[in-house]
């Protein structure tokens, strides 16, 4: 039996503390294939040691928070995820806005040249 000494999630700050008042629990591999998914979703790439550890040895368990665990696989999250990579591949590639002229910049307004309407021609 393979284990760590901290939750398994502490790499993911966002998701653990490792202060939180809650006692670690040991997971076999059914829990442990339950974050593959989500993880394969939004690419933070925890599936691939996990799948790893699991196709070597059967018997292997993580230790981790439940909520930890719970939070990482909700459907809350892997939407919030999914988005955050969409958010960030779409950003990337988005042309940057154009820079607006500024007032100080523009000549200024001559009637004689600017003017938009006009009733008779206005000679110089």
């Amino acid at each position: 039996m393979v284990t760590m000494s901290a939750c398994s999630f502490s790499p993911q700050r966002w998701l653990c503390d490792n202060d939180c008042c809650k006692s670690l629990i040991t997971s076999g591999r059914v829990r442990i294939e339950n974050p593959i998914r989500p993880s394969k979703l939004s690419g933070d790439g925890i599936h691939i040691d996990l799948e790893e550890q699991l196709a070597q040895n059967n018997d292997y368990t993580i230790i981790c928070h439940k909520s930890c665990m719970s939070t990482y696989t909700s459907k809350v999250h892997i939407k919030r995820s999914i988005s955050k990579s969409n958010d960030q591949t779409h950003s990337s590639t988005a042309t940057p806005p154009l820079k607006r002229a500024c007032c100080s910049t523009l000549s200024t307004f001559d009637f004689q040249t600017h003017v938009l309407y006009s009733v008779v021609n206005v000679v110089n």
